[in-house]
């Protein structure tokens, strides 16, 4: 039995609520899995600005500049705009309260985390850990973008002599600046084994290591769908014949394929968000509600179809069988993870670009979803599980 330590996002890295329902259910499904393999594991808290006692250094340092935004119009802008999100706030502060009791009650019931007080991410280069064996991943964490270094997801802080692994971490980016690409060659010699969760993520790691990156699928996958439904959930849905929206990027176009399909199946929409102050941009027609981990799986377990602009939203979707439809803007930058699963999986017909959705309405159809893609799911789900079982006994 290996004492494994795991970097992962459970939360956002980005927002100060650190609500995220896909981070925080792939961390749960990866340390699940490594349970079901025979070890033990414990999440590595790893210091980032959301936390209250974060203290910046030259080690947390982004590794991107953004271009600063320049001009009395935009400075301007930017001041009331903060002038508004904090009434938004003040007036959805009691479903802030509610919603983050439910994602700390997760964390406490459904993780195991390793407890630390570090403020600054040189710490974590003083302290001391047991673990024989380090997995980072999945998510984001090798995202040069973040808005601090992502170095500590590259198990720098931990010595040689532990067996380190990535599964499954993603960049979230198309390329790698030829400036990263030698911090990055640096970072990734200390691993053992290199997996990532996307095509294109091994496409750009390859080159900038000698071992052999191959792909495997989001923790979240890995778990089976009676896996999921054997958690305890809050009480039974009170919706019947529903269609579940889960847009993490706002989109007026996802929003209309959802009212075109409520009129034609005649069901209703109901919209699930883990930040109520962006409920504005639903629309008063649309029933939203804000629920947490647990709530999230169990309402699209009972839905009748799902539509998503997200990762999380497309694999929970094939968790449980649904028909979905994932809508996707062809200048964003990140949405190649999506496209990498479904095109894996045959299923890129359950994609839907912004700007083919009039055509797709005029239609005025519904294709039914085959399930055809179940023999593929479950093939790549034991090579997945069979690369981590290996990496962790280092055969």
């Amino acid at each position: 039995m290996s004492k494994i330590g795991i970097t992962t996002f459970f939360g956002s890295p980005y927002k100060a609520s650190g609500r995220n329902y896909g981070a925080i259910l792939q961390a749960y499904a990866l340390q699940q899995i490594i349970k079901k393999l025979g070890h033990t594991s414990k999440i590595i808290r790893i210091p980032k600005p959301v936390l209250k006692n974060f203290r910046s250094t030259a080690r947390s340092s982004s590794l991107s500049c953004p271009d600063e935004e320049k001009g009395v119009i935009k400075g301007l802008r930017k001041f009331f705009g903060r002038g508004k999100s904090f009434i938004r706030e003040l007036r959805y502060r009691k479903h802030e309260i509610l919603l983050q009791q439910k994602f700390s009650d997760f964390e406490k019931k459904y993780l195991e985390i390793q407890e630390n007080n570090f403020s600054t991410v040189d710490e974590l280069y003083t302290a001391s850990f047991d673990f024989d064996t380090a997995v980072t991943g999945s998510d984001q964490v090798w995202n040069y973008m973040a808005p601090t270094s992502p170095e500590p997801y590259f198990l720098t802080f931990l010595p040689p002599s532990v067996n380190k692994i990535a599964y499954a971490p993603s960049l979230g980016v198309s390329n790698i600046p030829d400036k990263i690409k030698d911090i990055y060659r640096s970072w990734l010699s200390g691993f053992k084994y290199i997996s990532m969760r996307e095509d294109v993520g091994v496409e750009l790691i390859q080159p900038l290591t000698n071992k052999k990156v191959i792909k495997v699928l989001d923790p979240t996958l890995l778990l089976s769908k009676n896996d999921w439904q054997s958690m305890e959930f809050s009480g039974n849905v009170a919706y019947k014949k529903y269609i579940l929206v889960y847009m993490l990027i706002k989109s007026p176009q996802l929003l209309k394929i959802a009212r075109h399909l409520g009129k034609i199946l005649s069901m209703q929409i109901i919209c699930i968000t883990s930040n109520p102050t962006s409920v504005d941009i639903y629309g008063s027609d649309l029933r939203v509600l804000y629920v947490g981990p647990c709530e999230f799986i169990n309402l699209i377990a009972n839905a009748s179809h799902v539509v998503t602009n997200s990762f999380h939203g497309t694999a929970f979707s094939l968790n449980f069988h649904k028909p979905f439809y994932s809508v996707l803007n062809r200048e964003r930058k990140t949405n190649s993870r999506i496209l990498s699963l479904l095109n894996m999986l045959t299923l890129s017909d359950r994609i839907i670009y912004e700007d083919k959705v009039n055509e797709f309405i005029k239609h005025n159809s519904v294709a039914e979803m085959s399930l055809s893609y179940l023999e593929c799911l479950v093939n790549e789900q034991g090579q997945s599980i069979g690369f981590l079982e290996k990496a962790i006994k280092m055969e």
